[in-house]
């Protein structure tokens, strides 16, 4: 049975702390199989990131994240019990 993973809502936060500049991605999104559907949530956090590398991190995340786009596809094994 296959698992599908569909983003819903990106969300990104960051700040300055001594070390560095700081992100934190808030990835909300559904995730469905024959048997139903849940929403769900992922939380990823960047510490001590340069300026450049900081942009680097959001235009991945951005072109990663679309809404409405899927995550990707898990395959697992359906057992009885």
């Amino acid at each position: 049975m296959s698992v599908q993973r569909v983003i819903t809502g990106l969300k990104m936060h960051c700040w300055l702390e001594p070390e560095g500049l700081c992100l934190q991605v808030t990835t909300k999104f559904v995730e469905s199989d024959l048997g139903g559907g849940r929403s769900l949530s992922k939380v990823d956090r960047y510490d001590r990131l340069t300026e450049a590398e900081l942009v680097d991190v959001i235009e991945a995340v951005i072109g990663d994240g679309v809404p409405g786009s899927e995550m990707g596809v898990q395959q697992t094994l359906f057992a009885l019990t």
